[in-house]
């Protein structure tokens, strides 16, 4: 999976696949939040009188739902083909993060670079329960809070946050040590 850009001398020590059920729950969810406050107004926007003073049909409550089931079977198909191209991979240089809908992308940031971990266990964590939670890293170049158009970092609905985060945290030290070595 990442044979393609590693260096000659760089090793995989872990490779991490989202949570899968954490994805798809998440989203269901989620959306699932909206589409409760669109049915709130069109309810209302159905039973408020007319101008001639008469209620709409409910069956335009029909309209809402049929969008819901629209978006959820497209979030659903996006989220499966982004699922199947998305690993997460540590490295004795870097960390990798492969996804991908319908190509292949990859980003990486050197193991030299990490300032900060973050782990952030949210609700919906929680809620699926499934002990998953997400790893932000940032450096320099890409802080943590950075900007909203910007893109950062992230080990995104993992199992064991804690854990990994444990682990790679001796990565990064490990690296640092053998670079203070070798200078």
């Amino acid at each position: 999976m990442f044979d393609e850009i590693l260096d000659k001398d760089e090793k995989i020590i872990d490779t991490i696949k989202p949570d899968k059920a954490r994805l798809l729950w998440g989203s269901f969810v989620s959306s699932l939040l909206v589409f409760a406050f669109i049915l709130i107004f069109s309810c209302i926007a159905i039973f408020m009188p007319n101008v001639d003073g008469n209620a709409s049909s409910p069956l335009w409550l029909l309209v809402p739902l049929g969008v819901y089931v629209l978006y959820i079977g497209l979030a659903f198909l996006f989220l499966t083909l982004w699922y199947r191209k998305t690993y997460y991979a540590c490295t004795n240089k870097r960390i990798i993060i492969r996804t991908g809908v319908i190509g292949v992308d990859f980003k990486a940031l050197d193991l030299q670079m990490i300032g900060a971990i973050n782990v952030n266990v949210s609700w919906i964590d929680k809620v699926v329960g499934r002990n998953t939670g997400s790893l932000t890293f940032g450096s320099m170049s890409s802080p943590i809070n950075a900007p909203a158009n910007a893109q950062g970092y992230a080990f995104a609905y993992v199992r064991k946050p804690y854990e990994i985060y444990k682990n790679l945290k001796e990565i990064i030290e490990q690296s640092k040590q053998n670079a203070e070595k070798q200078n």
